[in-house]
């Protein structure tokens, strides 16, 4: 396994789509929250801007799962496309470490979108903006839990890509995560809340949808306002299940899906 991380994590560095979102995960919330700074500044009459800090602590999260299927997603492709996994086999190393690898490479591509982002947004709006109520146990109950939210996109976009072994699986990845979105719409229609509320906490993009609305009622919460999960939108944590449900559900997703995917890659043949 060591000698197979050394080969991804050097193959990743060089990866000219790794770099490219890199940068573009640091400079959108730099250019976002220097235009608000702009228009706040310029338009003082006219542009009521709210920004802190703190409002900017999960900034980037709702851009994230586009550059979790682009970059992870090409990296692995390109192992296919270049018969590196291929090679792998023949060499003798198992295909579930194989799987393991890229897993835990597109993992850590994952969680350095999410830091650097974080720390950026936040760094920006503190220096433009103000600091706000940054450190507090709220803040760093979600900064976690949206960890493993993160990770079950991840664990989808490999599978994915494990399993088509080219391009259109990072593609597809991201369709996946844009369906469920929509599907917070239909969740509307049903009438079970115990259903409702097991959804939205296990679907990724509902997950997102409340760590993004935690310490206020606009967007998602709003339309969701007559369900009781609507309590951990507020600005304080969840108590008893609620508390866990959240980073369990994205956990229990995240290993049924890699279970899922090597099972596929064991079984499939490699061309």
């Amino acid at each position: 396994m060591r000698n197979l991380l050394n080969e991804s994590f050097s193959r990743l560095f060089k990866t000219k789509s790794f770099k490219v979102c890199l940068i573009l995960v640091i400079l959108i919330p730099v250019f976002i929250i220097s235009v608000s700074k702009y228009l706040s500044t310029r338009f003082v009459d006219d542009v009521e801007v709210d920004m802190t800090a703190d409002s900017c602590l999960f900034f980037m999260l709702g851009m994230l799962p586009l550059f979790i299927a682009i970059s992870p997603g090409l990296f692995i492709a390109k192992d296919f496309q270049q018969n590196t996994i291929r090679n792998k086999i023949i060499s003798g190393y198992s295909r579930t470490a194989i799987y393991m690898a890229n897993w835990i490479t597109c993992s850590f591509i994952t969680l350095l979108f999410h830091i650097m982002s974080t720390i950026v947004s936040v760094g920006v709006a503190a220096v433009l903006f103000d600091i706000g109520d940054l450190f507090t146990k709220v803040n760093l109950y979600y900064s976690l839990a949206c960890i493993p939210v993160l990770l079950s996109f991840n664990s989808i976009t490999v599978a994915m890509t494990m399993s088509i072994r080219n391009t259109a699986g990072a593609i597809f990845s991201y369709f996946i995560h844009e369906l469920s979105a929509m599907f917070t719409g239909i969740m509307l229609l049903i009438k079970n809340k115990t259903v409702v509320e097991f959804l939205n906490y296990f679907i990724p993009m509902s997950q997102l949808s409340i760590i993004q609305s935690r310490n206020s009622y606009g967007g998602f919460a709003m339309m969701m306002e007559d369900i009781d999960v609507l309590d951990i939108a507020g600005y304080a944590i969840p108590k008893g299940f609620d508390a866990v449900a959240l980073p369990l559900y994205a956990a229990i997703l995240a290993a049924a899906v890699t279970a899922l995917g090597i099972w596929h890659f064991n079984k499939k043949d490699i061309k």
